[in-house]
């Protein structure tokens, strides 16, 4: 592998700020809004044209979906753990919201499998 042109490495910078926010995480290009909570493109970039802004606010409501999407699974599964002693009309419920959250996370892993394929098959590239 040869040494990357500086647009080469900024075209995989740019990739690995995508797939960062993709997986829930904030960075330089993409963060979080203090206020709503949604990712969004950061006001603070100005390496991007207008035309990759759209295209990132496209990506942004993925990733701010795939964001609550995360908590709501996370908080059932620990709301799960807590309970102990409950009422039998209450663990039919649970049944059933488990097997809802259970779902949601298996379809979120596949998700997290993809974009871990996708980091793998960019690092591999001097293409990007």
């Amino acid at each position: 592998m040869g040494i990357l042109s500086g647009k080469t490495q900024n075209k995989k910078l740019m990739l690995h700020e995508v797939l960062l926010a993709l997986a829930g995480h904030s960075g330089n290009v993409i963060d979080t809004d203090p206020i709503t909570k949604d990712m969004r493109v950061s006001p603070l970039t100005t390496i991007i044209s207008p035309e990759q802004a759209v295209s990132l606010k496209r990506l942004c409501r993925i990733a701010s979906f795939y964001v609550v999407l995360q908590k709501l699974v996370q908080t059932h599964q620990n709301v799960n753990r807590e309970s102990g002693g409950v009422k039998d009309e209450m663990r039919v419920i649970s049944i059933y919201s488990h097997a809802l959250f259970d779902g949601v996370d298996e379809i979120l892993n596949g998700y997290r499998t993809t974009l871990l394929h996708l980091e793998q098959l960019a690092m591999q590239s001097d293409d990007v």
